[in-house]
């Protein structure tokens, strides 16, 4: 059996003439839903009947036509308890359920980080929209694992009793195809909303989430495989690339000069420009069935044995275990004059962060030297980040012959070297600490 708890989309707010049970979905909240599901439905496991279970609250009924559409079924049932947020109506009706399938649950938060807790050891945080997906391991409870999150994470403080929980091969099969489909969602509305920045960006953020999973699992993939998966999401990301070092750019431009500044100008026209050839290529290309190809792929990978399972829990270990050694090490032996060094280490953290991200189990028991670490790598980030925009502002920059420009490019040129040397000395004394 396995279980997801949804917590229903955007709806619109409470009103004197609007009472909470009959709350509908704004059109932005249906839309975005409706767009973020994008099949994912017919990749749920295991294949067989997928049943939905409801508040009857307004909302959430609207939610549940959504996914009930997208999977093809008409089983939607609502029940008063989900409303309500009571835990042992909810344990109850599990423990009642025979029937193997998927059990799609659609409700509220605080109720379903309740859920989450109950059934998983650890309370996660529902945004709206927000998904998370367990498979049950013992039925009496029932006790489940968590197998991903969609805009859903462990609530702050949260702690877990199951801290024996370890990576399995299965896990790996359905999270790529999630984040298949979230990249495939995000550059189709790319394409319908170019002009935001967000939206790009979080483009680029989910196809690096999925190579750094890809990357997690190497030894174990064909090597053909491998590089032919990771080239081709590599090309997607690095599309985007440029327009988002634009965009990072424009904002610090923005905080040191005047909008209409002659630098704040020059940057803003080469956003237009780059835009208008990434929107362009990106008409122009096969960009989705690619990502329908790897889809395939990924579906194709076969279920684990008990046995394979095992053997690939001890070895998700040692790579977790490998990967933090590595980057500890980096982090000892950081340059700071080099970009180089400084960006290898930011990747070797965010790729470890990603895939913590996705299965919390692999950060339960994180202490305080773990925090202290994700501190430092966000300074890390800030740091390298003055190398790129500097590489940029100078690109940019010697490209325009005009003594103002060039007045004004020289000052955010300071700015930008003194942000580095004070992130650097708060870098080095939060370490020292």
């Amino acid at each position: 059996m396995d279980i997801l708890l949804v917590r229903h989309a955007a709806a619109q707010e409470k009103s004197e003439a609007t009472q909470d049970m009959a709350r509908p979905l704004t059109q932005e909240g249906w839309e975005c839903f409706d767009a973020r599901l994008l099949g994912l439905c017919r990749h749920l496991p295991p294949k067989g009947q997928v049943f939905i279970w409801t508040s009857p609250a307004a909302r959430a009924m609207e939610t549940a036509r959504i996914i009930a559409r997208e999977c093809k079924t008409t089983s939607i049932s609502a029940f008063p308890w989900i409303y309500s947020g009571d835990t042992a109506a909810f344990l109850r009706a599990l423990s009642r359920e025979g029937k193997d399938g998927t059990y799609i649950v659609v409700g509220h938060e605080p109720h379903l980080g309740n859920w989450s807790d109950a059934i998983h050891g650890i309370r996660l945080f529902f945004k709206k929209g927000g998904m998370a997906a367990f498979r049950v391991v013992e039925k009496a409870g029932p006790k489940a694992k968590l197998l991903w999150t969609c805009h859903a994470k462990p609530a702050e403080g949260a702690s877990s009793i199951l801290k024996e929980e370890t990576l399995a091969a299965g896990d790996y099969k359905y999270v790529l195809i999630f984040l298949t489909h979230t990249i495939l969602f995000g550059f189709q509305k790319f394409l319908r909303q170019p002009t935001k920045p967000c939206i790009a960006h979080k483009l680029r953020v989910q196809t690096r989430k999925a190579r750094s999973l890809i990357s997690f699992i190497k030894p174990l993939i064909i090597s053909k495989d491998y590089h032919d998966i990771q080239e081709q999401l590599k090309h997607l990301a690095l599309g985007f690339s440029r327009l988002r070092e634009l965009d990072v750019l424009l904002a610090r431009c923005l905080e040191h000069l005047p909008q209409g500044s002659s630098l704040c100008h020059l940057i803003g026209n080469s956003r237009e420009e780059e835009l208008k050839r990434v929107y362009d290529k990106a008409q122009a290309s096969t960009i989705p069935d690619t990502l329908q190809a790897l889809l395939g792929r990924f579906s194709a990978w076969d279920e684990q044995t008990p046995e394979e399972e095992a053997s690939f829990a001890v070895y998700a270990a040692k790579r977790a275990r490998k990967w933090r050694k590595a980057a500890s090490k980096a982090m000892e032996n950081l340059d700071f004059n080099g970009f180089k060094s400084i960006h290898t280490l930011r990747i070797r953290h965010k790729k470890l962060r990603y895939v913590e991200h996705f299965f919390p189990s692999s950060a339960y028991g994180r202490d305080a030297e773990d925090k202290k670490m994700a501190g430092l790598q966000e300074d890390l980030g800030l740091i390298c980040d003055t190398f790129v925009n500097i590489a940029l502002l100078e690109e940019l920059s010697g490209a325009c012959g005009s003594a103002e420009l060039l007045l004004e490019a020289e000052s955010f040129r300071n700015n930008i070297l003194n942000n580095r040397r004070k992130l650097r000395e708060k870098y080095e004394a939060d370490k020292a600490q």
